[in-house]
């Protein structure tokens, strides 16, 4: 079949020729199928140009991040408007404010109902007064970083830059693919489930056993998950009796990438499956690097895919040759994505066609890509996927904090639990700085292992290196736990 022009196209072919079949498999067990999503989809844009929605307007998808299938319900009722989505689950109301200043959405959807009201209209939708941002052309959907170094950034997609190199492909056999990613990471997926016919089984709420039971329950032929929840494998965990992982030919995992031994334990577990290690960022995914697992090859995080460039820059800018450690940069092969109403920091940047990852590494001389320290920009604990850089702002204007650096350490309950290093004035009061936190942060964001230094290790740009926390931590005799 020929290639989609838009989103709108895309799914307007799969209403048409697979209505009936399951695109989205909440976690809770309810369903989404490409025609119901049409349906929703077509009475959520007319709702929207009720309000005065129309070509230009960007409209805020601010609903709760838990549900999919509401996302994507949001995001095609944007589109099928005219509007430009964005795509703001999940984020806390401050955030969300900046956010919507920063970008200029004219309306925010707080939420899709299951049944529509008595007028037949589907969303719950609020306007708000902003003066519109200047957007690239082309814009079809509008997505933001993690934050990394402060608030996220919003970022603008176009229907070229998303539909890059797709094709339509017949609906033939169903084929389920297991999604254990938030819905901003898992809406890049979405889009090749829509080419491809596939259902999508989302569960972000990630555990072991929950895995296992959905991949064998829906046969599923593809997962994706984060590196760090990858080593919550122990290697104990088996399928059950009535239960087989068959099917599970291919396991994506996004993020930092998990250990070697990590991915050891998940192959005894799905032992047909292939491991895909995938390094990229939200202003070049869904291109990036990626390598299948080679036990002879376990310190590199593979050679670059899909025509993207990696190259090394030194301090000065300039290119590092194999081996030598420097700032890792992408040039993706499509369309570049652009900021969106606000200038890029000089950690993390689009500058021209490359994008600086605010990370470090180096190319060996077989072209493979290794990362020695990658900046983390959020904590999966438990169910939460907790920003480091809004505890960090929160932490460093307290008082007697000088500088905080938060990081993950592994936890066998959460799987990561919230550390923070500390350099203070003078002496903390552990009672005070908690009554302090817990107005200001989600109780399930405030840090439970606390760690006070003399400095923070830093690299020769003065960055703060955090791959060397721990092992300083380990160390560091006046440390204190409130777990």
């Amino acid at each position: 079949m020929n290639p989609p022009a838009t989103i709108a196209d895309l799914l307007r072919t799969r209403a048409a020729d697979c209505p009936d079949r399951t695109a989205i498999t909440e976690c809770d067990g309810t369903t989404l199928s490409f025609g119901r999503w049409w349906t929703r989809a077509e009475a959520g844009a007319a709702q929207l140009r009720e309000n005065g929605v129309g070509p230009g307007a960007v409209v805020a998808a601010a609903m709760p991040d838990d549900s999919l299938g509401d996302a994507a319900v949001a995001w095609a009722s944007t589109v099928l408007s005219g509007a430009v989505p964005m795509m703001a689950t999940g984020l806390d109301a401050n955030t969300l404010a900046r956010g919507i200043a920063t970008v200029g959405a004219t309306h925010v959807i707080e939420g899709v109902e299951a049944q529509p009201d008595r007028n037949g209209r589907p969303l719950r939708v609020e306007e708000v007064a902003t003066a519109p941002a200047p957007l690239p052309d082309d814009t079809a959907l509008i997505l933001h970083t993690s934050g990394t170094t402060g608030d996220p950034k919003w970022v603008a997609c176009g229907n070229e830059n998303l539909l890059w190199g797709k094709r339509v492909w017949e609906p033939r056999r169903e084929v389920s693919l297991l999604c254990s990613l938030s819905v901003r990471d898992a809406l890049g997926i979405l889009v090749d489930t829509l080419c491809r016919a596939w259902s999508i089984v989302w569960h972000p709420y990630f555990n072991p056993a929950d895995f296992i039971a959905l991949a064998a329950r829906h046969r599923v032929r593809a997962a994706s998950l984060y590196g760090t929840w990858a080593t919550r494998f122990t290697g104990d965990e088996r399928p059950g009796e009535h239960e087989t992982l068959e099917n599970l030919r291919t396991v994506f995992i996004s993020g930092s990438p998990p250990t070697p031994d990590a991915i050891v334990r998940l192959r005894s577990i799905a032992p047909r499956a292939k491991v895909v290690n995938l390094y990229t960022q939200t202003e070049s995914w869904p291109e990036g690097t990626m390598t299948v697992y080679n036990a002879d090859r376990p310190d590199s995080i593979g050679s670059p895919t899909s025509g993207t460039t990696v190259r090394i820059e030194g301090e000065d800018g300039s290119e590092l040759p194999a081996d030598e450690i420097g700032d890792i940069c992408l040039r993706p092969a499509r369309p570049p994505r652009r900021y969106v109403g606000q200038e890029s920091d000089e950690r993390k940047a689009i500058t021209g066609d490359w994008i600086r990852t605010g990370d470090r590494g180096y190319v060996d001389r077989d072209g493979r890509l290794h990362l020695l320290d990658r900046w983390r920009s959020t904590i999966a604990r438990g169910l939460a996927m907790v920003p480091i850089a809004a505890v960090e702002t929160v932490l460093t204007q307290y008082g007697p904090i000088r500088e905080a650096a938060v990081f993950p350490v592994p936890d066998n309950r959460v799987g990561e639990e919230i550390a923070v290093a500390i350099v203070a004035d003078r002496p903390l009061d552990e009672d005070r700085l908690l009554r302090y936190l817990l107005p200001r942060l989600r109780p399930q964001y405030v840090p439970r292992r606390l760690y006070v230094l003399d400095e923070l290790p830093r690299t020769r740009k003065g960055t703060v290196a955090r791959h060397l926390l721990w092992r300083l931590t380990t160390e560091e005799t006046s440390a204190n736990d409130r777990a």
